[in-house]
């Protein structure tokens, strides 16, 4: 039996850290969010609903796990909010699973720039106690090991592989289709949020990014052991990997790594001209640079009833469960070697 992470919601601790300070006067109100066990459209839906703003207007820095405790930001015009919902969050608004507060103002619409890093707190559960020891014994060394940037099951549920997929490829009335609607493929797109249709083409950008990094590891590595990401195997390291960053696949792509970029991306049916989508400039991909190795931060592992609790931060745009998922695959080998 593996480790069991998310048994609870509040197993699933996660805390957006800023790095920009709110200030008395701005273009935008700044917002805290806490929600529990509610999923990145359902959030907007509900501050949309107890605000009365438009979806369209609420700013973010990133799409958060649902089955979690979450603490985040978000960011809406001041000239959209009225008198009446300002003296609200001032003094907090609660409502079921969310809660809404004022924290202040800032001159720019939130994005993952100005988020610090983001602070987990994780209860593993059917953890061995040989493991614990293990645990511990790397605690001080965490930074030796190479965890690798994948992206997780998140970015991947349901059909957004194949939808992504058919945006890229053109194919609009398929991928209509497959979100659920008979409609026009691509008059129905562009009434979907801006956020939704790029979580759709990111989907395969990621996927084609993890394969590659995948194979570099096979590559490049003495040794390693694998990860199961979206029903698929994925290689980690036993030992470091000489490449810091892989681009990922999209329009201007230039990289050490493009010639496999390029094979990887042919092997799922997509050409660097598909990531352009002139008939929704905003689903297009275009390629940026991205660490291959998660930077783990503030290490610390508690015992609990229930099993351990584990404390780190990392970058915004990394996956904590990779983390988790990582560690196992790397303790349990060397227990059995």
């Amino acid at each position: 039996m593996g480790w069991t992470i998310k048994h609870v919601p509040k197993d699933f601790v996660v805390r957006e850290e800023l790095s920009v300070k709110p200030s008395s006067s701005g273009r935008y109100i700044l917002i805290h969010v806490h929600r529990i066990n509610m999923d990145h459209g359902s959030m907007l839906k509900t501050i949309s609903r107890i605000l009365r703003v438009d979806e369209r207007n609420i700013g973010f820095a990133g799409i958060k796990d649902k089955r979690a405790v979450v603490s985040q930001y978000i960011t809406i015009p001041k000239n959209r909010i009225r008198k009446e919902m300002m003296r609200d969050l001032s003094r907090g608004i609660s409502n079921g699973s969310i809660s809404l507060s004022l924290i202040g103002f800032i001159d720019s619409d939130l994005d993952s720039s100005m988020i610090r890093q983001n602070s987990f707190e994780i209860v593993l559960r059917n953890i061995e106690d040989e493991e614990i020891v293990g645990l511990q014994k790397i605690k001080n060394n965490i930074h030796e090991l190479f965890i690798p940037n994948y992206f997780d099951d998140q970015r991947f549920s349901s059909k957004n592989i194949e939808i992504g997929k058919a945006i890229l490829q053109k194919r609009f009335r398929d991928a209509s289709k497959m979100i659920g609607s008979n409609e026009d493929g691509l008059l129905y797109l562009k009434t979907l949020p801006k956020w939704l249709l790029r979580l759709y083409t990111n989907s395969l950008q990621s996927w084609i990014w993890n394969l590659t990094l995948s194979r570099i590891i096979e590559r490049e590595s003495g040794g390693n052991v694998s990860i199961i990401i979206n029903n698929h195997e994925f290689l980690v390291p036993l030992q470091g990997i000489n490449i810091k960053e892989l681009s990922l696949p999209g329009y201007g792509l230039t990289d050490n790594y493009s010639d496999l970029l390029l094979e990887v991306m042919r092997d799922q049916g997509l050409r660097v001209g598909d990531c352009i989508v002139r008939a929704i400039p905003f689903a297009s991909l275009e390629s940026l640079p991205r660490k291959t190795k998660i930077e783990i931060n503030n290490f610390n592992i508690e015992k609990i009833n229930e099993g351990i609790k584990i404390y780190l931060s990392i970058p915004c745009g990394s996956y904590a469960t990779i983390v988790v998922k990582s560690l196992e695959a790397i303790l349990k080998h060397s227990l059995s070697a």
